[in-house]
């Protein structure tokens, strides 16, 4: 992706992630949405159509989106899953709170985060350190939304959950902390 600043990879991925799931859409919602200025949207959508990983029309900016990347939202959460394998997952769960704590810095917000975790290709959903109840409860919000299909076909996914709506950000941040980890 062509972006040198971290922020503008953040943002980048956040335009991806927005414009892939509620495509097409215009500037300004983009803008309000992401919580960026208009401007930057702009200079940052340029770069994205330029390194063809956007489509501009009247309509507003559309995507493909990511191969292996999904940011979805259910129940008033955001859902960041990104496909890897076993071993790796394995790797990123091991040293899960500095990756938390990329992901606190990167979000501004220790407020935010509320679980990572991985679903492994049989869907089986797993949240190191956390006990039963609160496992089951986010192992039931992230199969509402399809994800242990998703994960199963893949092999494996591993996931964060974001206690706000809508949160391109936070699925952009996620991956930028995975990124930063491996």
């Amino acid at each position: 992706m062509p972006c040198g600043k971290l922020r503008d990879c953040i943002d980048m991925l956040a335009i991806l992630f927005a414009a892939s799931n509620l495509g097409p859409i215009g500037r300004p919602s983009l803008s309000t949405l992401i919580g960026i200025g208009e401007k930057r949207v702009r200079n940052l959508v340029a770069k994205l159509r330029s390194a063809g990983l956007v489509k501009a029309s009247r309509a507003g900016i559309t995507s493909d989106g990511m191969q292996g990347v999904l940011c979805l939202s259910s129940g008033g959460y955001t859902i960041a899953l990104a496909a890897c394998s076993r071993a790796v997952a394995e790797l990123m769960l091991r040293s899960i709170v500095a990756l938390r704590d990329k992901l606190v810095i990167l979000t501004g917000s220790p407020a935010i985060l509320e679980v990572i975790g991985y679903i492994d290709s049989n869907g089986a959903t797993v949240f190191p350190g956390l006990g039963l109840e609160l496992s089951e409860k986010y192992a039931r919000l992230v199969s509402e939304i399809g994800s242990r299909e998703t994960c199963r076909s893949v092999g494996g996914c591993l996931v964060a959950v974001f206690n706000l709506p809508d949160c391109y950000r936070c699925c952009a941040s996620f991956l930028q902390a995975l990124a930063m980890s491996g």
